[in-house]
């Protein structure tokens, strides 16, 4: 039954990668690059992230949880790692960038830099969490 979980739990993280990857690597660049009004498309994508990001912390928490047993170590390391990411983003990153984007063109350096901070992260996550799906695990 515990393999099964696990099993489900690996299933659940694989879709919410996933959409992390669809939303992040093809929704938001196609937005900015077919939406004539970038505030615009900046705002949809905001919004893409916070559900994205959102609906990660459950499912990585279930994943800490549920997740069968790996060979080694940094998978669940990795996912602690993912988990403080996400978390990060979802309460401080993305509330900062709409912080600074509300205060005009003042601000942009201080945004854009939260904004770097928030890609690197995004892309750091992402690599963590295929590791995790691909790590060998134990039999049984």
């Amino acid at each position: 039954m515990t393999t099964r979980r696990g099993s489900r739990a690996c299933h659940l993280l694989a879709l919410w990668l996933g959409a992390q990857l669809t939303v992040g690597y093809g929704v938001a660049p196609l937005l900015f690059a077919r939406l004539p009004d970038p505030v615009l498309a900046g705002a949809l994508a905001g919004e893409l992230f916070r559900m994205v990001f959102l609906s990660g912390i459950p499912v990585l928490l279930l994943a800490l949880w549920k997740m069968p047993t790996v060979t080694s170590r940094w998978p669940r390391f990795f996912l602690y790692a993912a988990m403080a990411s996400v978390t990060l983003q979802a309460l401080a990153l993305q509330p900062l960038m709409a912080h600074f984007k509300s205060l005009g063109p003042d601000a942009r350096v201080s945004f854009l830099a939260v904004h770097g901070t928030s890609q690197i992260l995004y892309a750091g996550i992402s690599l963590m969490l295929l590791a995790v799906l691909f790590a060998p695990r134990r039999p049984g």
